[in-house]
């Protein structure tokens, strides 16, 4: 109803909620914020085919056409990775690399941890362990 409404007047509408699941259903654009900063301001199916999540048994060497939004080291390693040449392919990822599709509420967590880590002088690289 919301999306429909918007479209037929010409009006952008501002929606702040803790309901991620909720948002993918309205919104053309995802801005996230954190302590009132951008974190992230992008298209969400931009965001849909940029962003992946990888888990190997051991860590891996991400490729520098691939940002790394956040990495966790437990029994297996876990990165959300953003592909931001928008170049990347399955043909082209290192054979220990399969994308694996998230959500918006993945993505937030991502983004918004490697933010508080930066914010708190923790390298974004940094393992989180947890």
């Amino acid at each position: 109803m919301i999306r429909r409404e918007a479209n037929e007047r010409g009006v952008t509408v501002l929606i702040t909620t803790h309901i991620i699941n909720d948002i993918e259903k309205v919104t053309d654009d995802v801005c996230i914020l954190q302590r009132g900063r951008i974190v992230m301001h992008e298209d969400l199916e931009v965001l849909r085919e940029q962003v992946f999540v990888v888990e190997t048994r051991e860590p891996i060497d991400v490729p520098d056409t691939l940002q790394i939004l956040r990495q966790e080291t437990e029994n297996s390693c876990t990165y959300w990775l953003r592909d931001i040449t928008g170049t990347l392919t399955e043909t082209t990822l290192p054979a220990e690399i399969h994308r694996q599709r998230t959500n918006l509420e993945e993505i937030y967590l991502a983004v918004t941890k490697t933010a508080a880590d930066r914010m708190a002088g923790i390298s974004p690289l940094a393992v989180d362990a947890g």
